[in-house]
């Protein structure tokens, strides 16, 4: 057996070629779990394009003065097969097999008695082989293991810490300057621009738009790394235009950088393949939630029911696992999975190359409807509160529905839709926009029940009204009414009047 020399302390972390922006917090909170004695395993999870493999290195180089035999850097990305983990691990220490000795009985030999650092990166198509970092574990009590992954391990000694995006700018329409240069994902993007654009500055007139990109990226550094590069050729308002289409414009031809890191579509789609079939149809069907879902939705959209779907509860759960969906807590504890960005774009895409686009996008339609229509019956009632705060955050799927029925020619559900969230456009001041879907869905060719367009009528008179249009609102409340009392249908009728 070939070792290196006993208690030798050796560093074999690469050196990052950039220096870390913020990260702080992170930082601060990882050094303190691989500094308690109760924890010997941290994994680092997240989507891909999220700094987990630079905040390990950045946390490893500060805490490898307290291991006393040293601190390994062990890449893992270009194995797929777990059987090849322990003898990847077993080489990068300089253990070679001899005789009858095994990777693992040779790392168990050399580990038992060291106290050592391994930074196992891109564990996450490899991690059937976790239950072997368990017995190496158990063996060995002076060893600590920090592993960067896009799911967790799922073995009883493992501390996982979900790496967040960086902090991201307020909302304010002019930021200042000075402010916005500290902000951690404006000063990446900054960083990144100078590096190809030496003389890029941030200025009152580019730091909303640098503000906005930086927003519309999540936080995900490799994004907005990605897209500062860009600023060679474009300025940040031609970014911005692009934003629609982003996975075409986060890339670049860098010869040091691993394919998966050169676009984003690279990034996920690394990420996707690891995937089962079947969580791929969850994840491309939640891709048409454009403000997320919650459980219910996600079971009436993916599984065409509103009944419980233990595939669809498993296909979330995984996805949450390999972070390409976010569970976020609701004020009411309840909870909500969205997706970044980028991500739903790439799920868009795969949704639109399996041919089930247009299903998908009808049982969202469908879906939103009901709700809709069992809002307007309750929003009189003691649960007022609670059905204007659920719509509100089912807004963005609801504009999402009217864009597909206005392309597909759905007259009767964008007219429908309109009628039923009369109340809570007027309840919650979308006046505007209320009153230009109506009069949108209105102006639709297709002909349609009476009583969807009396439901579009009701609704572009009564929000005409609410902004002193006294003429387009008796207009169509006189032609809302006159159906209504045609059809008998009192509750409108009422309305109408």
């Amino acid at each position: 057996m070939t070792t290196t020399h006993p208690r030798e302390r050796v560093n074999s972390l690469p050196f990052p070629l950039t220096s870390l922006v913020g990260r702080q917090r992170e930082r601060e909170i990882v050094c303190e779990f691989l500094l308690r004695d109760d924890v010997r395993l941290l994994t680092l999870t997240g989507p891909g394009g999220v700094g987990k493999t630079r905040l390990a290195l950045q946390v490893a180089a500060e805490l490898g003065h307290t291991y006393v035999d040293g601190v390994w850097f062990v890449p893992l990305a270009a194995i797929q097969d777990p059987a090849l983990v322990i003898p990847t691990i077993a080489q990068t220490l300089g253990l070679l097999e001899m005789g009858d000795h095994s990777p693992i009985d040779l790392l168990k030999i050399f580990l038992r008695e060291r106290s050592v650092l391994l930074l196992l990166d891109n564990f996450e198509q490899v991690v059937a082989a976790a239950s072997q970092l368990s017995v190496l574990l158990t063996i060995c009590p002076q060893l600590t293991l920090l592993v960067t992954s896009r799911e967790s391990l799922r073995i009883a000694s493992e501390q996982e810490f979900p790496v967040p995006p960086l902090a991201l700018p307020g909302h304010a329409p002019r930021p200042v300057v000075s402010d916005l240069s500290q902000v951690e994902a404006v000063a990446l993007f900054l960083q990144r621009a100078r590096a190809v654009a030496p003389d890029f500055t941030l200025t009152e007139d580019n730091a909303p738009v640098i503000a906005e990109l930086c927003t519309r990226m999540d936080g995900l550094p490799l994004a907005i790394e990605l897209a500062a590069a860009r600023v060679k050729v474009l300025t940040p308002p031609d970014l911005l235009a692009r934003m629609d289409r982003r996975l075409s414009v986060l890339s670049r031809d860098s010869r040091d950088v691993p394919q998966r890191l050169r676009t984003m579509y690279h990034a996920i789609a690394w990420s996707h393949d690891l995937l089962t079939p079947t969580e791929q149809v969850v994840f491309r069907r939640l891709s048409v939630f454009a403000s997320g879902s919650t459980l219910e939705s996600a079971e009436a959209i993916i599984s065409g029911s509103q009944e419980a779907s233990s595939d669809v509860l498993e296909g979330i759960t995984s996805l949450v696992e390999k972070s390409l969906l976010r569970r976020l807590e609701q004020p009411d504890g309840s909870s909500r999975y969205q997706m970044f960005e980028t991500i739903r774009e790439f799920g868009v895409e795969r949704l639109r190359a399996s041919g089930d686009e247009d299903a998908t996008r009808r049982r969202l339609a469908t879906w939103c409807l009901t709700l809709a229509e069992q809002s307007h019956r309750e929003m009189w009632g003691p649960t007022q509160r609670e059905w204007l705060a659920r719509l509100e955050a089912e807004h963005d799927n609801v504009r999402a529905v009217f864009v597909w029925a206005f392309e597909r020619g759905e007259t009767e559900i964008a007219q429908r839709l309109a009628g039923e969230l009369q109340r809570f456009w007027w309840f919650r001041g979308h006046l505007t926009e209320g009153r230009a879907w109506a009069e949108r869905a209105l102006m639709m060719p297709q002909q349609t029940s009476a009583i969807a367009r009396a439901k579009a009528l009701s609704a572009a008179g009564r929000l005409a009204s609410a902004q002193g249009d006294d003429g387009r609102a008796i207009e169509a409340l006189e032609e809302s009414l006159v159906i209504c009392r045609n059809i008998g249908d009192a509750h409108f009728t009422a309305t109408s009047l």
